[in-house]
């Protein structure tokens, strides 16, 4: 009886995963190419869903004009970053007694400028130009260090 048993869950296992096989669901959208036709800051308003927030504030530190006709690479720091920085930032004026950050333009452009600069570099890089660093495998990139 546990024999039958045992077989007949393996056919209905079998069954079931051949049924979940079907092409007709399968939408071939082709080749894509990976490098981007735009500006960084085209592809960061492309992108609100990531990058909303950050335009925000590099409007307001000017920094958009930069990312629209100079040639930089931009390590684009996405939403929720900027947003534990003006949570932390609110954090510290609540803990000293003073009022809390509720716009972004409370926040002085040269400060956005300042910290947001950090992630601009002059030049076009790729990630090959970069030293990769693995800590749990630090004999795989050697002289990374």
């Amino acid at each position: 009886m546990k024999i039958f048993l045992k077989i007949g869950t393996f056919i209905l296992l079998v069954g079931l995963a051949l049924s979940a096989c079907k092409k007709e669901d399968y939408l071939d959208t082709g080749v894509h190419d990976p490098k981007y036709k735009g500006t960084i800051w085209q592809y960061l308003e492309s992108r609100p869903d990531l990058f909303d927030t950050l335009t925000v504030a590099l409007k307001i530190a000017k920094l958009d004009v930069v990312l629209q006709n100079e040639e930089v690479t931009f390590f684009a720091p996405p939403d929720p970053s900027i947003m534990k920085s003006v949570w932390l930032l609110n954090e510290s004026l609540f803990r000293s007694g003073q009022d809390s950050i509720t716009s972004f333009d409370q926040i002085k452009p040269e400060i956005w400028r300042k910290y947001l600069s950090r992630y601009i570099l002059k030049g076009k890089y790729v990630a090959k130009d970069f030293g990769q660093l693995d800590t749990l495998k630090l004999d795989s990139y050697p002289g990374s260090i």
